[in-house]
């Protein structure tokens, strides 16, 4: 723990994600051989087992992401979900782009503002950014674009998120766009 702002490194959010992985792995192993005698040769309970796991492990990185990586702050909308520094296409030919899975949306009435590796980027509502919410079925994102010659940023969050992010910049009245 980081005694300043009260959050863990990026470090140990891994490493601890990777030992309540295996635990829980190692848990669900014994209780399936042992407790309930299942046979794990059929191919469909060893898919469900590694299944299992890797949605726990994604349960614990979410909550590890959430509430350790990035101080606590009080918004109306909060969401962890990734982040991109550059374009696609910067990243297919000159390199020049960056992903990280823990960003932290916050959203409240006077300002927005996505924490990530790069530093906290802030956009009041005062600003003239274009707040541009992408709709996809599996993905979805946000772009703002305050009109500045930098790099794009891209938050991305999960599909069961996107109507709760547009519910909220509706209500506190953001000017947004969807495509």
């Amino acid at each position: 723990m980081d005694d300043k702002n009260g959050t863990m490194s990026p470090v140990a959010v891994l490493i601890s994600t990777f030992v309540l992985t295996a635990s829980f792995a190692l848990g669900m192993f014994f209780l399936m051989q042992m407790v309930l005698k299942v046979d794990m040769a059929p191919n469909w309970v060893g898919l469900l087992f590694f299944i299992a796991c890797v949605a726990f492990a994604g349960s614990v990185l979410k909550l590890f992401g959430k509430y350790c990586l990035y101080p606590r702050e009080v918004a109306k909308l909060e969401a962890v979900g990734g982040v991109r520094y550059g374009t696609q296409l910067e990243a297919v030919f000159s390199g020049k782009s960056a992903t990280w899975p823990f960003a932290k949306l916050l959203v409240d009435e006077d300002k927005l503002w996505l924490h990530t590796p790069w530093g906290t980027v802030t956009h009041y509502r005062s600003q003239s950014a274009v707040i541009t919410i992408k709709a996809s079925p599996l993905f979805p994102g946000l772009s703002i674009d305050d009109e500045v010659p930098s790099a794009v940023l891209t938050f991305s969050l999960f599909p069961w998120e996107y109507h709760k992010l547009r519910k909220t910049l509706q209500v506190l009245e953001y000017r947004f766009s969807e495509e």
